[in-house]
């Protein structure tokens, strides 16, 4: 396990290295890593996430946002899902928000959960050239805003 969180580590930080480039030409483009954890409702499931996004800037207020994310379940490193997704977000000077569709993937253990279908997600936070906060709230196209996942994020931008 610590060799999978260590090549995730070298890769984000040789990532980070094409993208600081990238971005100090015209600053439209940057990458961010980030760990966050998400709850339900009730508090008695616990998810730990890390993730990796990109964010076009498209003018002064609109963002576009490409993520993956990986969740643990309830911390156990035996449950894993892969979460693919993108945010439309609207910004106003570091603050932004917006909402888009993750697809969560069960790769690995054999717990009942949803995966495979779209699912919404609605995220609002702090960008500023090094840090990016957000919080953010999952819930599914079926059952719309009745089950309800909420997490919260910090990352380093490159």
């Amino acid at each position: 396990m610590r060799k999978f969180f260590l090549s995730l580590l070298v890769i984000g930080l040789l990532l980070g290295g094409v993208f600081q480039q990238a971005q100090a030409q015209d600053k439209t483009l940057a990458l961010n890593l980030n760990v966050g954890a998400m709850t339900n409702t009730s508090f008695d499931d616990a998810l730990l996430t890390l993730g990796a996004g990109l964010d076009f800037l498209l003018g002064e207020y609109i963002m576009i946002s490409p993520e993956l994310q990986l969740w643990s379940y309830k911390f156990k490193f035996d449950v894993f899902l892969l979460n693919p997704g993108a945010i439309l977000n609207f910004k106003l000077k570091n603050f932004f928000i917006g909402g888009g569709v993750i697809l969560p993937f069960l790769i690995s253990g054999d717990e009942d959960i949803e995966s495979g279908e779209l699912m919404p997600k609605i995220n609002a936070g702090l960008r500023t050239n090094r840090i990016r906060l957000s919080l953010y709230l999952i819930t599914t196209f079926n059952d719309l805003f009745d089950e309800i996942l909420l997490g919260a994020s910090i990352g380093i931008v490159f």
